[in-house]
Parts: C-alpha cells; structure tokens; sequence
C-alpha cells in the first residue's frame, strides 16, 4: 500500500479525533487512534511512531495539502482544533482541484454506452454542477465531438462484454440496402470506432470471413445458444492498419497514393496526416506532393473530397477517375440549379402563351435513376401510372428543381393528381389537336381509364412532360398553338405552330386548355416520358 494513503487514513483519524469536543486527546491517544484505524482499513498491525504522528499534525497545520488546519495545544498537553466547526472535509476545492475534476467530467460523459458509466450518471451530473458553480458558470474549456442522437449506443456494453467474456449473441440486422431484417448467429471479435459511428467485428461462423456490422443497423440483440467461435485466422489488431475508415477487403490490394496539396492546406495534411503512413515526397511551387500506402475505399474519397479543391490526386489512376467522376456529378447538382428567375420568366410564358420549356431540368444521373426505378425498356409499349404502380418513384422525380418550380410557379399547395411514365404517344389520336380535357384515373388490361376533368379542375390543370429521350419535329415533340388556353372561338386562333424540340433532362409545362398534338413522322423511332398532371 502507497504511503500517501496510508497517510490519508491517519489524517481522517486525527481529524476525527479533535472533532470530538466531549474528549481531551493527547498525543499518545492520537497514536494509539491512528495505529488501530491502519490495523481496521488496512491490516497494518506494526502500529505508528508518535513521530509520525506529530509530522502528520505538522503536515495538516501548513497549506501543503491546503488543509491550514487550526490544531492547537491545550494546557502543553492535549490537541484540539481552535475553531469547533473545522474539519479537513470541509475544505474548499482549489482552482487547480476544480479544474481537474471539471477535465474528468468532461471525460466521463463521453462514456455513456456503458452501464458502469450509466450508473453513475446521477454522481457526475451532481459533480458537475457543483464544479460549475464553484468556477463562476465559466464555459467549458474541454469540448468534444459528440453525437447524442447516434442510434445505437446502448448496444455497446453488450456487445463489449460479449467480446471480453467470449460470448455469441443472436442479432437482427437490416444494412441500409436491404429490404428485411434478419436474424443470424455471430460471434464478436472486435469493437470499431469511427468518426463517431460504432462497429462490430466478426463471424457468422468459422469458414466465413470477417463481417462488419453497424450499430445503428442493428435491430435487436439477445443470447445465443451456439458456441462461442473465437478467430485464428486472421490479425485483427492490424486488420485496419491499410486503411481509412472501416471498409476493408478480405485481401486488401495496398497501393501507393501519392496526392499534390495546394501550398495554402499543406499546413493542415502535414500536422494532421491523412493516415499514418503518409509521407511529404517533394515540394512543388504551388504547394506539395504526399504519399502514403493504402486500400482504396469509400472513405478515402470522402476524405479526398473533403479537401475540395486543395487537393489533387496524381496516383493512381483509378482512384483519380473516381475522384474526377464525383466532383462532375457534384457539380451537376449546382450546375442544373434552375433559379426563381427562370421559374418565373416560364410562367409568365404559360399565362401569355400557354406553354413553356425549360432544358437541363434533371441530370442525366437522374433521368438514369428514373429509367432504373420504372424499369422502363424499349420494348414496353403500355404506359404506367406512376402514382399507383410505382408510387417510390415521385420521391425521385420531386428533385429540387421539380420542387422549386411548383412553388414558385403554381403554389405549394399543388398536388400531383395523376403521373404516368408513357413510351411514344399515349393515344391513338395523338395526330390530332387536342386539349387535355381527361386525365387518367386507373388502368384495366393493361389499358388507360381516363376521366373527364371537372369545370374546376380544367381551370386550374397544368401538365408537366419529363422527356428520357431527344425529341423533335419528326420524333415526337410536342407541337402547340400559342394563346390556344385564352377563351376564343378555335378560328378565331391564327395558324401558327410551334414546336417543342427537348433534350433528355428536359420539361415541357402547359395550361390544360392549350391545344397540343404530338407528331412522329418515324412511327419505329421511340422516346420515353413522364408526365404529371398537377392542380
């Protein structure tokens, strides 16, 4: 046993003692006190020295331990305390004592997944607040990264015992890809943790290779009958040494990165390298070139992404091309912002004319997202409805732009009464002109029932056209005659025509009471569209 604890206890000892005012205490009797108090708590029978002893009241008397306690010596003989109220427990803490326990705090709240911490929660909350108001509610100096909303801490300590003590468990799990659950067997080896987000490393069963599971994904845990199947296969404590984050391959191929860092981040890569292995390989006027030995992963381009433009990769190539890839589609998602602006100057057109056309409405990745969802081929020849088949797939067509256009232009309180993914024209009088007078309500053998609209819904009805494809005059644009919504007489109207030629990507908006007709001059050349009706 350390001497400064048992120091400790021989302090309480005469503390307690000259607390006591209902009997005088004499040095021997203060020896006699501490030598049974080591005997009690600590099993020391040898006893203490009266030298000792008077070092210890000599020890309390001065500000060594910030105790400065007022022993006194009545009649040259017994000890006692000048003040009846003192006590060393009563003492104050120092600003150096409160601001350590104000750092220890901090740390024990990080904990909060394990019970031991849990348990204790109540104790360092009352520490807390008693460090806070001793400081003068100064704010905290220590602050971590923390996330209290991440789903699945109370997952922890389970899953940790059950790694200490080589234990199986039952999980139900359901990754963020999969459409059910499932239950399984597994065998935990080792807990993860990264960028704040918890991980369990283990198997199935023993032919399996190592599995890493999410604890945000995890459904239920409970009790597993099956043995318990511990690894002898493989080196878990470096199984993501070659790595950044937590997606590793069962047989990493381990490359050399090398990145240039433009001279403005090259403080900030350098003091805090990307990984362990990274190494500053020359310095180039604009800036350096760093490399390191890695996996390529997911993270890794995060974590490149996250440089923007500072930084650049030189090697190697497959790892530049997707980098290159995402800054493209990134872009495209600022690129193809259709403003307030142009939303309006279409609307104006619809109000005035009766239609418009916006180009480059979606991406290309999405018109792709679109066609996958939908499932649409070539040889469909039936049309869809969008909003009773696949109603998922408005989630894909409300992109910002979709959403931007029908607030601004129409209201945020329109609604999509219908949506339907056609190929080609949609009826047999596609020839014609025509004014959008029914809607379609519901399919029967794999053919469109269509409803006339109300008086009301007439007033208020545009249809949106979200062409796949290239269209123009010969391959089914859509042609409109100008000012045909204004309540007039049919020849009244002049014979001028209009059409709308679209890229893929492209959206075509018209008033319900604008006459239209399709035109395809190739019946075998096909295109692909959506169109909504929104009132």
């Amino acid at each position: 046993m350390p001497a400064n604890r048992n120091a400790l206890v021989r302090y309480k000892t005469i503390d307690q003692c000259l607390k006591n005012r209902f009997r005088q205490w004499t040095l021997d009797d203060l020896v006699e006190a501490c030598s049974e108090a080591l005997y009690e708590y600590e099993g020391i029978d040898k006893g203490v020295s009266k030298r000792t002893v008077q070092l210890d009241i000599q020890m309390m008397r001065s500000d060594k331990l910030g105790y400065n306690a007022p022993i006194i010596v009545k009649d040259r003989k017994y000890y006692t305390y000048e003040d009846p109220n003192y006590s060393i427990t009563n003492i104050p803490l120092t600003d150096q004592d409160l601001r350590k326990l104000s750092d220890a705090v901090d740390i024990l709240k990080q904990f909060k997944g394990f019970t031991q911490v849990q348990e204790l929660s109540g104790m360092i909350q009352k520490l807390e607040d008693s460090v806070q108001s001793k400081r003068d509610n100064q704010m905290p100096i220590i602050q971590f990264e923390t996330n209290n909303e991440l789903k699945g801490l109370e997952y922890l300590e389970p899953l940790y015992e059950s790694v200490l003590h080589k234990r199986s468990i039952k999980l139900t799990y359901k990754s963020f890809k999969a459409r059910e659950e499932s239950t399984f067997d597994f065998h935990p080896q080792l807990l993860k943790e990264f960028r704040n987000r918890w991980f369990v490393l283990g198997f199935k069963n023993a032919k399996q290779n190592p599995m890493l599971l999410a604890f945000d994904r995890i459904i239920n845990l409970d009790n597993s009958e099956c043995d318990y199947i511990g690894n002898t296969r493989w080196d878990l404590v470096d199984y993501f040494k070659h790595a950044i984050g937590v997606s590793v391959e069962y047989e990493p191929k381990i490359e050399r990165i090398e990145l240039f860092v433009e001279k403005k981040h090259a403080p900030y890569v350098l003091t805090k390298p990307i990984h362990h292995s990274q190494k500053k390989v020359r310095d180039l006027p604009g800036g350096i070139v760093v490399s390191m030995y890695l996996q390529l992963n997911y993270e890794l381009e995060k974590e490149i992404l996250g440089f923007g433009e500072a930084i650049k990769v030189l090697r190697p190539a497959r790892l530049q091309k997707s980098i290159q890839k995402r800054l493209m589609l990134a872009n495209r998602h600022y690129q193809f912002n259709i403003n307030g602006e142009v939303i309006n100057e279409a609307f104006k057109r619809v109000q005035r004319k009766g239609y418009a056309s916006i180009d480059e409405f979606y991406t290309i990745q999405e018109i792709q997202q679109i066609r996958t969802f939908v499932n649409c081929r070539v040889e469909w020849e039936k049309p869809v409805l969008l909003h009773i088949d696949r109603p998922e797939s408005l989630a894909i067509l409300f992109n910002d732009n979709l959403q931007r256009f029908i607030d601004v232009g129409l209201g945020n309180s329109t609604e999509i009464i219908a949506a339907l993914f056609y190929q080609n024209a949609l009826r047999d009088d596609h020839h014609q002109w025509q004014k959008h007078h029914q809607i379609p309500d519901r399919m029967e053998e794999e053919e469109i029932i269509w409803r006339d609209v109300t008086d009301e819904e007439y007033r208020k009805l545009h249809v949106l056209t979200i062409f796949f494809d290239h269209v123009d005059e010969s391959t089914g644009a859509i042609h409109v005659k100008p000012r045909s919504h204004w309540d007039q007489e049919e020849e009244e109207l002049d014979d001028k025509t209009v059409v709308c030629a679209m890229r893929p990507g492209g959206v075509h908006i018209q008033h319900a009471k604008t006459t239209f007709k399709y035109h395809l001059e190739d019946e075998e050349r096909e295109f692909r569209a959506v169109r909504l009706y929104l009132i």
